[in-house]
């Protein structure tokens, strides 16, 4: 908690030590030890009644301005206790303009004050704060996670390069073996927003370093490969990643397929997409059917392209998909299931399209009906795109039945 990252007894106010330089008079001096002394035996809301009640008695004396604050200090670290963190701002707040503390004080303070806006979400304000402080500390009081905090609000308020630079400068002050991963997380984001794409995959690379299991480290690298436009790495981090069994969800199927397909390995991908829907890894519906089609037809795998049509077809008749089927079919010489096809897709149509009444026109020739197909062909003929092609069939047609 945030409580835990300031230094408490730094900003714990002695009475004692005070009394040695003369600036609290002995009522205040005792008031304040007795607070303190609560505050030990962790008696926490006794000692907020004798500060407060210090606070008001020191309210309307002038003179005792220094008091005042350093009763303000104590109360401010009740509130953080509490993790009333607005409530110890504003103490901290008032002590820094009673314009009575020591310079090293104030800067102390401006830390405080930093880490306590930022966990209100005052982003602006407390980078601001933690900006100046860091400007002004020594370099042996900061720390590598006074950089992450500039960082985290640079990043909220979509400070792109900003941010990148205090996140990377807090990871090269951390001994790499204890870099929280959410560090290398922001540097990726961070870079992946200015579209820097190489400093991203640095940095994705390290996250997937830290957690090698994790298979959206190896999906969000593949991702940024492909952005960066180098599709051979990002298929052979997602294929590393397959042979794993790390994948969890079809998204990750659907990308290393199109990936293997752009890579002209289609027969792959339709193999692993094929595994995928017999372990039901992948449910058999229209997107990833029709993946598995195109794949075993960019394979020329005519038997497995045809078998996974059919299935298709049955959550899917469209007149492309029918369409695709049919030319299959056709080119497979199984001249009556073409037809079968061929049929279902003219009956679909409101004005059957010429170039079908072409191909059953072919079927019924090689299954010898002739007749049917003169007159399929006939209609087709009508079509100026098919007219040539159409003559040559009828002309066959003619010849055979001239024999």
């Amino acid at each position: 908690m945030l409580k835990h990252m300031i230094l408490l007894a730094l900003l714990c106010v002695s009475a004692a030590g005070f009394a040695k330089t003369n600036q609290l008079n002995q009522y205040e001096y005792k008031q304040i030890n007795s607070a303190l002394s609560l505050i030990e035996q962790q008696q926490l809301q006794q000692a907020k009644r004798v500060l407060v009640k210090l606070e008001q008695t020191l309210k309307p004396l002038a003179a005792r301005a220094y008091a005042l604050a350093i009763t303000r200090l104590n109360l401010a670290q009740l509130a953080l206790s509490g993790d009333h963190y607005q409530q110890a701002l504003n103490y901290y707040q008032l002590a820094v303009d009673s314009n009575t503390l020591e310079p090293a004080q104030l800067l102390q303070l401006m830390l405080v004050r930093a880490q306590l806006n930022l966990a209100l979400q005052h982003w602006a304000i407390g980078a601001e704060l933690l900006e100046t402080w860091l400007s002004q500390a020594e370099p042996s009081s900061i720390a590598a996670s006074h950089y992450q905090l500039l960082a985290q609000a640079k990043l909220q308020q979509q400070q792109w390069r900003a941010g990148a630079e205090a996140i990377e400068r807090a990871i090269s002050m951390q001994k790499s073996a204890t870099v929280p991963i959410n560090w290398y997380q922001m540097a990726m984001v961070s870079r992946s927003q200015l579209s820097q794409w190489r400093l991203a995959i640095k940095w994705q690379k390290q996250l997937l370093s830290a957690e090698p299991k994790k298979m959206s480290h190896w999906y969000q690298l593949a991702a940024l490969l492909m952005q960066n436009k180098d599709e051979p790495a990002a298929l052979a981090s997602l294929r590393l990643a397959y042979q794993q069994g790390l994948f969890e969800k079809p998204s990750q199927y659907t990308l290393l397929s199109q990936l293997l397909i752009r890579q002209g390995n289609a027969y792959l991908a339709a193999q692993i997409l094929e595994q995928a829907m017999q372990r039901g890894q992948l449910k058999r519906n229209k997107r990833y059917q029709s993946l598995l089609s195109q794949a075993w037809l960019l394979a020329k795998q005519q038997k497995q392209a045809s078998a996974a049509l059919a299935q298709l077809l049955k959550i899917d008749d469209s007149e492309a998909n029918l369409r695709q089927y049919a030319q299959l079919l056709l080119q497979q010489q199984q001249w009556n299931k073409a037809l079968d096809v061929l049929q279902h897709l003219a009956d679909k149509q409101a004005k059957v399209e010429p170039r079908l009444w072409l191909m059953m026109g072919i079927a019924n020739i090689h299954l010898g009906q002739l007749s049917r197909a003169q007159q399929l062909i006939a209609k087709a003929e009508t079509d100026d795109k098919l007219r040539n092609e159409s003559q040559v069939w009828l002309n066959y047609i003619s010849q055979v039945q001239a024999g």
